[in-house]
């Protein structure tokens, strides 16, 4: 009698082991990211990075397909909108893309606001971060994880560095959009808006004077062949806003999610580190490729905050509703 209760419980355990296995011959889930960084950008490494655990720790359950430009499915304007309608399970964008639709967005532009690691590395878990989430849910959008980009901006010029901000004047100067323009007007500068793959040619053709990008980037557009000198200094910061559909995720089972999730906590924190990397990398770059760099001093910075956050932050309260009260819930210094 006991041999065949025992019996009768291996049976019932093994088809328990048996109905509770994935089957042989199911098919992985696939999670497509489109994303706009550059082939060679740390945020595209991360991202494959971030492929590779997904797949090791799901088992193979889960597989992600990082598209990279010129391998993407519909044109950047529409990004957004193909995440939020499922066509697209998920996409990586810069924050100050967002700012169209949600113009909170912009407070990583705002000149030394938002640029100290503390800050950065406290974000994604600050009441901001919270408040934008609601705004994005409504969008149709979950946000994955905030990948830090970069807090180390570099200001390019021609032949001398751009030190005080009275040397700004009458500069043809590129930016990420319409807000960053406000504290070049407030210098007398003459922004320019332009994707970051027309600013080599538009330098070229004399049609710009200056950039304001990070040191990665400046590397990474090869401007030390078109610009001979550039300020770095901690202007402004950015985030890769990686954010999926959110039916999308809810689909997956428990294994599947938590895989996604341990490897989005995990990107988070390699993010970070290749960034910071990266950045001080870059700086020896630029110099060994013939560009005469100036690190901005403490009184510089003092100097530029003072003319070019406050008509930024005046800009920042007209363009967003309560943006004083959004700004007090970003993590401090």
């Amino acid at each position: 009698m006991i041999s065949g209760l025992r019996t009768a419980a291996l049976v019932t355990a093994l088809a328990v082991l048996v109905s509770s296995a994935p089957a042989a011959d199911a098919q992985p889930v696939t999670m497509r990211i489109q994303h706009s960084a550059p082939l060679v950008h740390q945020i595209t490494l991360a991202l494959h990075a971030f492929a590779q655990d997904v797949e090791a720790r799901s088992s193979g359950e889960v597989v992600v397909d990082i598209l990279t430009r010129p391998r993407t499915l519909v044109p950047g304007g529409e990004v957004v909108a193909a995440v939020a309608s499922g066509a697209l399970e998920a996409a990586a964008i810069p924050n100050f893309q967002w700012t169209d639709a949600i113009p909170e967005m912009n407070f990583s532009v705002i000149p030394y606001l938002f640029t100290d690691l503390a800050q950065i590395r406290a974000f994604s878990t600050s009441p901001a971060a919270e408040l934008l989430e609601d705004q994005l849910n409504a969008l149709g959008a979950r946000t994955l994880i905030w990948m830090h980009v970069t807090r180390t901006s570099l200001i390019t010029s021609q032949e001398r560095s751009i030190v005080a901000p009275a040397d700004f004047a009458g500069l043809r100067v590129r930016t990420v959009n319409e807000f960053a323009g406000v504290p070049l007007e407030a210098v007398d500068a003459v922004p320019q808006r332009l994707g970051a793959g027309s600013v080599y040619a538009a330098i070229e053709a004399g049609t710009l004077d200056a950039i304001t990008t990070d040191v990665a980037s400046a590397v990474g557009l090869r401007l030390y062949e078109v610009q001979g000198a550039g300020t770095v200094a901690p202007y402004f910061s950015a985030f890769y806003h990686l954010f999926v559909n959110p039916g999308w995720l809810d689909g997956l089972s428990a294994r599947q999610r938590k895989a996604v999730d341990d490897a989005a906590a995990a990107l988070e924190a390699t993010t970070v580190t290749i960034t910071e990397a990266r950045a001080a990398a870059s700086i020896d770059v630029l110099r060994a490729n013939g560009m005469d760099l100036h690190l901005q001093t403490e009184a510089e910075q003092a100097a530029w905050r003072a003319a070019m956050q406050p008509p930024a932050l005046e800009a920042f309260a007209r363009d967003v509703p309560d943006g004083e009260a959004f700004l007090a819930l970003l993590p401090r210094e």
